[in-house]
């Protein structure tokens, strides 16, 4: 009877040896996976900080030029280019600052040549109702507002802001309208070729995606897909970040599986 069980003792330790190996590979992976998700976590943190004070530093341009003590429209006007001309270099991905009277129609644009389809435009008129929702927001509120994504005046994908000049007796005197191009924006604020290469990132607005940063190594819904929201003068986008394939295979350095390699071999070296 003691053979017969004794004959049973390494199929045993087998079984449970092969259980056990099984099991520290899967929590090695769950490590990995828990690893990458964190770092995941936390480069999306940083990225919504930097997106938003890049995002408002442009938008102080608009909000610097509006609260400018103007004289009247005729000066507003004749020295709209002097002003402009020195807030701009400040920042990169800013693609104009306008002056628009209080009527909606675009009487100033700065820089010009870039700009010049856009001059003596009817904002009021402009197909996409944003433009017109967050004019009228602007001169109700005396706050800035920005449209949605729409198509500029100047050409290509963008956005518009529009902040308030009030006269010395509370008139409205007409708007700053900063003008943004989406490409250009976001590589000012996010240059670097490193972070392009190792993440796909997405920006959303009224649930349409308008920037995408990535390539076809990211197929499918990833698991360590981070959503944030990140204001932009008042309006939030959706921001999303998420890992590439390759970036996830030269991070992973195959310890794991060396580690369950090697303790498959030693449980079948001690059954034997």
């Amino acid at each position: 009877m003691w053979k017969h069980r004794h004959n049973w003792l390494p199929f045993v330790f087998l079984v449970f040896g092969l259980l056990l190996v099984a099991l520290l590979g899967i929590a090695g992976k769950h490590h990995d996976a828990e690893r990458i998700s964190v770092e995941t976590r936390i480069t999306a943190e940083q990225l919504k900080l930097r997106l938003e004070s890049c995002f408002d530093s442009r938008a102080g341009l608009v909000r610097t030029l509006a609260g400018y003590p103007w004289q009247s429209r005729e000066g507003i006007r004749a020295d709209w280019a002097d002003r402009a001309s020195s807030l701009l270099p400040l920042y990169t991905g800013v693609q104009a600052l306008n002056y628009v009277d209080p009527d909606g129609v675009i009487r100033v644009v700065h820089p010009f040549e870039p700009n010049r389809a856009a001059l003596n435009a009817n904002l009021t008129q402009n197909p996409n109702i944003s433009v017109v929702d967050a004019l009228q927001t602007a001169a109700a509120t005396d706050v800035m507002a920005r449209t949605g994504i729409i198509e500029l005046l100047q050409g290509g994908m963008g956005f518009a802001i529009y902040g308030p000049i009030r006269s010395l007796d509370s008139d409205l005197d007409g708007f700053v309208n900063g003008v943004f191009r989406v490409e250009a924006l976001m590589n000012s604020c996010l240059p670097e070729g490193r972070l392009r290469q190792n993440f796909a990132f997405a920006l959303i607005d009224d649930d349409k995606v308008f920037f995408e940063q990535g390539d076809s190594q990211l197929s499918g819904p990833s698991p360590h897909l981070v959503e944030l929201e990140i204001e932009v003068t008042g309006s939030p986008w959706r921001f999303t970040i998420a890992p590439l394939t390759s970036y996830l295979e030269a991070t992973d350095d195959n310890i794991d599986e060396i580690w369950v390699g090697l303790g498959l071999l030693l449980i079948t070296l001690l059954t034997w």
